[in-house]
């Protein structure tokens, strides 16, 4: 099975229950692309993120 199986479906799932409130604040963990915090920036919701950096 592939390993992302769904994963597009996940990520609706959460943008849709975080977009039910205006202006949530969101703290995005392990936020890889960023493209749901951006969409999510770009609706009005304030975003703190977090993911490591392997130099």
């Amino acid at each position: 099975m592939y390993p992302f199986t769904g994963y597009k479906n996940i990520l609706n799932m959460v943008f849709n229950e975080i977009t039910k409130k205006e202006q949530s604040h969101v703290l995005d963990i392990g936020f890889g692309t960023g493209v749901v915090a951006l969409k999510l920036y770009e609706n009005g919701h304030q975003i703190d993120g977090l993911d490591f950096l392997q130099i």
